[in-house]
Formats: structure tokens, C-alpha cells, sequence
């Protein structure tokens, strides 16, 4: 969270490079075609720092408390205010549909004297992707708890179990991520999102 994905899809998207497919999570099968998801956005505000076009349409056909509270709470920084928004409106209709998987980058923001990017291998990238899934869908997870728990007083058998989910994903993803380049991209931490964009943007192109 904070690394700047979104924030980096707005810029790559509003300057027609790219198409939306998804915001948050997508699926992804075992032949490495991407299915997307069209829930909506959420934009944070801090998406749309130094960025007035982007802030302009996350506000148009806003009524005036919501514009209000946007720019009330910028005397807040730390409030995180955020808008959903209409994929489809928000980009002009460039929307994509299924697509095949081709390059796959993990972006990790840390203590770093540079930017750089390593390949690594679909393995590595597998069991970050499962780990990061893992913290950011533990509501899932605790729902397989809560059954374990069920059947046990019940005194059935499991019908499903935390574990043998987390092996098939692995696996999964290990077979489709085999037919991409997997690649961890360290960003240091004053990078801005330009800075980012630029980066990312020649590193898409090549």
C-alpha cells in the first residue's frame, strides 16, 4: 500500500499509453491469460497530489458537500479521503479485455540509494505474490477459519482448508507466471510518482 500503483496507472492510462484493466486484484489463469475487473477505483487523495487534471475529474458531477470535505480535509494530510470512480468515465472508454500475461512486476518501496530492477525467477515471484494476497485478503482467509471451527463442532469433515488453497494457488501461479518475465522493482524512498512514471514508462516501452 502507498508504493504508488495507482497512482502510476492514472498517469500511464490518462496519457493513452495503456488500458485499464483492473485497480485492484485480477485473475490470472493457468495459461497466463489475465481476466480483468472492472470494480471501481478508489483514488485517494494523495493519488492526486501536483496532479489537478486528475483531481478535476475525480470531482466532476461531485456536489458541493463532497467537494468540500475533498478540499477540507487538505488541511489534513493525513486523512485518507478517497473517491470511487467510474473506471469507463474516468478513462474515455479505454478499457481492456482479456489479455495474455507477458511481464509481471512486484513494486517494493524501501531504504534503497537507487532505483533498479532485477529478473527473478517465477518461484520468487509466486511466493511474494502469495504472501501479499495473504495480508491483503485475510478477511477470505479468516471466513476458512471460521469453517474449520463449524465443522469441528459439527464434527464433519472439512469441505475446504486454508492450506490446501494456499498449495493450489502456489502452484498456480507458479505455472503461470513460468511463461512471463517476473521482475522486483525497488523504489527508493523519495521517489515521487513522476519520478516513477518515468522510470516505469521507459521500462514498458523497451
Amino acid at each position: 500500500g502507498g508504493v504508488g500503483k495507482t497512482s502510476l496507472e492514472l498517469s500511464l492510462i490518462q496519457k493513452n499509453y495503456f488500458k485499464f484493466l483492473a485497480d485492484d486484484i485480477t485473475i490470472i489463469d493457468k495459461n497466463s491469460n489475465l481476466w480483468p475487473n472492472y470494480a471501481f477505483p478508489k483514488i485517494y487523495r494523495y493519488n492526486t497530489q501536483n496532479r489537478e487534471d486528475i483531481e478535476k475529474k475525480v470531482l466532476k458531477n461531485k456536489g458541493f458537500f463532497d467537494r468540500f470535505q475533498w478540499n477540507f480535509f487538505k488541511l489534513f494530510p493525513n486523512k485518507p479521503i478517497r473517491r470511487r470512480i467510474n473506471p469507463k468515465f474516468f478513462y474515455d472508454n479505454r478499457i481492456g479485455g482479456k489479455s495474455k500475461l507477458s511481464d509481471y512486476f512486484i513494486l517494493f518501496k524501501g531504504n534503497f540509494k537507487e532505483f533498479s530492477m532485477r529478473k527473478i525467477s517465477a518461484e520468487k515471484a509466486a511466493f511474494l505474490n502469495l504472501e501479499i494476497v495473504k495480508v491483503e485478503y485475510l478477511m477470505f482467509l479468516k471466513h476458512i477459519y471460521w469453517h474449520r471451527i463449524n465443522r469441528a463442532v459439527l464434527k464433519d469433515e472439512l469441505i475446504l482448508d486454508e492450506e490446501t488453497i494456499l498449495k493450489k494457488w502456489l502452484e498456480l501461479q507458479k505455472k503461470a507466471l513460468k511463461k512471463c518475465n517476473c521482475n522486483l522493482v525497488e523504489i527508493p524512498l523519495n521517489y515521487s510518482i513522476l519520478d516513477l512514471e518515468e522510470k516505469m514508462l521507459s521500462i514498458l516501452k523497451d
